[in-house]
């Protein structure tokens, strides 16, 4: 186990810069395709994209993976469908289903209640086990099936989960170590080893259990044991919704990375927000003493002036806009993010954007903190270059 530990670290110092260096560029593959799908009324041209997000967020899930290996983060827990986290997760595998002739069956428990869980942490999870499932069918001819069952255990309030491959099975001798990190069952250059060992954490951090089995008529299966989960009562802190919170507002963009800006800004557009962005604190700075903004998305990694520094001088010069930052990141195990949310209270973004996550964490921001008269209606000049 101690290797094993020093492996991580070893793996965690060099996965700090190799995320970032991903991040930054995938964001803005996704970020494209995204706003290209949203903008053109072609069908054809949106299937492109449609490829385009699903193989970048092919690259972002592997990068995913190595990170929760290193950082094992805690689950942020929320509701969750578990039939609609089943279906988003076959979606992504799709095309790598058809190709390989896998017949899908999904069986699901209509009783099924709400899990209080970490959404994309058990996507993941399901993600994982349906690839797998996939590849070992490879090395068979004949019928594919992957079958994939949930039920309710109303007893044990549990949900469980069966994804059951028609593949050639795991030997008896290696089915004790298949949950250890970097054994692996897979050829040579075809597998990492970490997969299930991210899944067993994940589900352990979720307080449930995941266990391999070989049914009668062959293959494998995984069956997850999950809690369903205690929804928390609202802290007396947490914002409530207001039915007058205005739907738009204007916004900085703050990256040392104009393409990143642009990205973020564009995705921030076509949900109708006025974006400016610069590509430097001090550019930001100098923004902010022209005018107010309803809200400010600043990377935390950049040159001369990090996020931090930039937190620091905002208090000092626009204190009033102090609460209104979001942090973006790319490097999300170069520095310790739950510590930085502690000690700033500032949300963070993680690269590659999700559309859907900017505008919910948007809406939200605008919730706690309404938007200023000053700020509505005015314009933002400029629309390309280092400072818009």
């Amino acid at each position: 186990i101690l290797h094993q530990k020093e492996k991580f670290a070893a793996l965690g110092s060099l996965l700090a810069g190799l995320a970032h260096e991903l991040n930054n560029p995938l964001s803005v593959v996704v970020g494209q395709a995204i706003i290209l799908q949203e903008l053109t009324a072609d069908t054809s041209l949106t299937a492109r994209a449609e490829r385009i997000r699903n193989a970048a967020d092919r690259c972002s899930r592997i990068v995913k993976t190595f990170l929760a290996m290193a950082r094992s983060r805690q689950p942020a827990r929320g509701p969750v469908d578990l039939d609609r986290l089943i279906s988003s997760a076959l979606e992504i595998s799709g095309y790598g289903l058809r190709s390989a002739g896998v017949d899908v069956i999904v069986e699901s428990d209509p009783a099924m209640p709400e899990l209080w869980a970490d959404g994309d942490q058990l996507h993941q999870v399901l993600a994982n086990l349906i690839v797998n499932a996939q590849q070992a069918m490879q090395a068979v001819e004949g019928p594919r099936r992957l079958t994939i069952r949930s039920a309710y255990d109303a007893a044990a309030r549990q949900a469980v989960v069966e994804v059951a491959d028609s593949g050639p099975g795991i030997p008896a001798e290696q089915r004790d170590r298949i949950f250890e990190p970097f054994f692996t069952t897979k050829p040579e250059g075809s597998g990492t080893g970490i997969g299930l060992s991210v899944c067993r954490d994940i589900i352990d951090a979720h307080g449930g259990e995941i266990r391999l089995s070989s049914p009668a008529a062959g293959g494998a299966a995984f069956t997850i044991g999950l809690p369903i989960g205690e929804r928390g009562a609202q802290r007396e802190d947490e914002p409530q919704r207001r039915a007058d919170v205005p739907r738009t507002g204007a916004i900085l963009v703050i990256d040392d990375e104009l393409e990143i800006a642009q990205t973020l800004a564009d995705i921030l557009r076509v949900g109708g927000h006025e974006v400016r962005t610069a590509t430097s604190a001090a550019q930001g700075l100098h923004c902010l003493q022209q005018r107010d903004y309803d809200l400010i998305f600043c990377d935390i990694r950049m040159p001369e002036m990090d996020g931090r520094s930039f937190l620091e001088a905002l208090r000092s010069q626009r204190a009033d806009l102090a609460d209104r930052l979001v942090f973006v990141t790319g490097d999300t195990l170069g520095m310790d993010l739950a510590a930085l949310v502690r000690d700033t209270g500032a949300p963070v973004v993680e690269k590659p954007f999700d559309a859907e996550l900017i505008n919910k964490l948007v809406a939200e921001r605008f919730a706690v903190r309404p938007l200023r008269e000053s700020s509505r209606g005015e314009g933002l000049q400029g629309s390309r270059g280092g400072l818009q």
